[in-house]
């Protein structure tokens, strides 16, 4: 390194620790005094603990898994499984391990939501891109009392987007099975690299379909499997059914219903940027809108934990959008 190679790597060094201590705190703010008096509540420790036991040990409830809103739960097994062994090897309480794995896995969520939005954008604004998720995290906590793969989840759709957008297929691939595992929802997450590969082509490739189907392929068969394994946990409700509750939420809320707080402005900034993407960034949009009409026929929109992974998928041309309003740089590379 010569003289002049000095202060840059200095300058480097510290932006780095300090969005580490900025990540750090945004997550510790979130878990410490938002967790605490929502999920991680002493209050909820009893029936946190006994929703753990049954999926563990895939037993149901006595009137079912739909009782007590848990229909399709009982095959997220990941992150049972690892709170589990944090409780034996560490000599945690079931409660404790789950809020240590959450904090753990949004700390990183968030430091490679960062690097991936970097990829897009110069720095200013992958940053804006974590402080908007920041915001609407307060949302991710509210609603229901049990819910501890949602972070870890994350953290694993923005680590296989960022190695699919490397093109590491293979070991994306390896990972899936294990990310399904903890939320079945990711296992259409290759759809997104086959998508790019048609958008940034113009046309469509024997190598990239093969690709994507045998990634989809995979996830859906590990979900398969996961049921045959551990049967008896879905029993969801008729399509018109969640409708109605979905528009029922919507009118009740109003202007407080959380997808509203947490899309409109993703939304809008990606639609004013989609033109100015790249292949890839234009792939996120068209998942993350395809993936909004089974979460709206399947599940409780209002629970907005269940839809970050479409505000990373969106996140890139958000941004794009972003910079397209302030007159700032040309079309993303």
């Amino acid at each position: 390194m010569t003289d002049r190679d000095a202060p840059d790597a200095r300058r480097r060094f510290v932006s780095r620790a300090l969005n580490i201590l900025w990540i750090g705190s945004l997550t510790l703010t979130m878990q410490l005094w938002i967790g605490r008096s929502t999920i991680y509540a002493a209050e909820r420790v009893t029936k946190i603990e006994a929703v753990h036991d049954m999926i563990l040990t895939n037993t149901a409830p006595a009137n079912g898994w739909g009782a007590l809103g848990l229909n399709g739960v009982n095959v997220r097994v990941g992150a049972v499984y690892v709170a589990e062994a944090m409780h034996r090897l560490l000599h945690l309480s079931i409660s404790r391990s789950y809020l240590l794995l959450d904090t753990v896995a949004l700390f990183g969520a968030l430091c490679l939501l960062r690097g991936y939005l970097r990829r897009f954008q110069p720095e200013p604004y992958a940053l804006l891109g974590v402080a908007f998720v920041g915001t609407v995290l307060p949302l991710t906590y509210q609603l229901f009392y049990f819910h501890p793969w949602d972070r870890l989840s994350l953290f694993l759709w923005i680590l296989l987007l960022g190695l699919l957008h490397r093109g590491r297929v293979l070991l994306a691939a390896a990972l899936l099975p294990l990310a399904v595992a903890v939320k079945y929802d990711i296992m259409l997450l290759p759809a997104v690299y086959g998508i790019h590969n048609v958008l940034r082509d113009r046309r469509i490739s024997a190598l990239a379909l093969r690709e994507s189907a045998a990634m989809l392929a995979l996830g859906f068969g590990t979900y398969v499997a996961l049921n045959l394994l551990l049967p008896g946990g879905s029993a969801p409700a008729p399509i018109l059914s969640q409708l109605s509750i979905n528009i029922h939420d919507l009118r009740a809320m109003h202007l407080a219903y959380p997808p509203l707080l947490g899309f409109v402005i993703p939304i809008a900034t990606a639609a004013i940027g989609f033109r100015r993407c790249d292949a890839w960034s234009q792939a996120g949009v068209l998942l993350g809108a395809a993936l909004l009409v089974p979460l709206a026929l399947r599940s409780n929109l209002a629970e907005f934990r269940a839809q970050m992974a479409i505000l990373v998928l969106l996140a890139p041309a958000s941004l794009a959008g972003v910079r397209n309003l302030t007159n700032d740089g040309k079309k993303s590379e």
